[in-house]
């Protein structure tokens, strides 16, 4: 066979494998010994919600606003009562103290928290006090335990929330005392098919994120409004 290709004077062409593949072919072994890639993150970016810039006193003011709203949601599941076709009202959930040791509410919290609270649940978002006397004269005029009359039907509260007045069972006092309930408003019309019932509970949850949205966009008007008049007041 050599005395053929010699006398061709060509030389035999050597068998040439296939090109080497080993950084495209995956083989189990290859499967077994490679770091398997880190995944990127999926978490979309309205889950991690809008930044915000504002004051200290404002921004824990929204995690009080937060843990508010779903201790009340906590609480409508459990006790499973709902709102009247009637009024569209859950009165007297939970109450300024019955919320500090609600199970999950994880900041302080007291009156004055609440004062704030309806004070922006309230606030139009344009309209603001004249002045300092007059926001705390006004703070005085609200609060119905100074009120000797009857204050049975005193309510406040806007966005979905109400205060009303009730009692609570002071262990440590062994009476009952008065304190600021803290309810719930659903918005209520059969011919758009929005009826009372656990449905309204699970319209008034299924708003929760549009509540804490329009009442960030509240504190960051009033944050650049109190700045610009040089406003205190209550929201101190």
């Amino acid at each position: 066979m050599s005395g053929i290709y010699a006398s061709l004077q060509v030389s035999p062409r050597k068998k040439r494998g296939p090109p080497s593949d080993d950084g495209v072919t995956t083989t189990p072994k290859k499967l077994r010994t490679e770091q398997p890639p880190t995944p990127k993150s999926i978490t979309p970016s309205s889950a991690r919600g809008p930044k915000s810039d504002l004051p200290g006193h404002l921004t824990r003011l929204l995690k009080v606003h937060n843990a508010v709203q779903q201790a009340l949601s906590h609480a409508l599941a459990t006790c499973a009562i709902s709102p009247s076709t009637d009024s569209g009202r859950v009165l007297n959930v939970l109450n300024h103290i019955s919320l500090k040791t609600y199970s999950g509410f994880a900041t302080s919290f007291g009156v004055e928290d609440l004062k704030r609270l309806c004070w922006i649940w309230e606030w139009d978002g344009e309209s603001v006090p004249e002045n300092n006397a007059d926001a705390q004269q006004k703070g005085e005029d609200d609060n119905p335990f100074l009120e000797t009359s009857s204050s049975s039907d005193w309510m406040r509260g806007s966005m979905g929330f109400t205060l009303s007045l009730g009692s609570h069972y002071s262990k440590s006092e062994r009476k009952r005392i008065p304190v600021y309930g803290i309810g719930i408003e659903v918005e209520m019309d059969i011919d758009k098919d929005m009826g009372g019932g656990m449905a309204a509970v699970a319209r008034w949850t299924a708003a929760g994120e549009a509540r804490r949205a329009q009442f960030l966009q509240k504190l960051e008007k009033w944050a650049k409004v109190s700045v610009y008049i040089g406003f205190v007041g209550v929201m101190s």
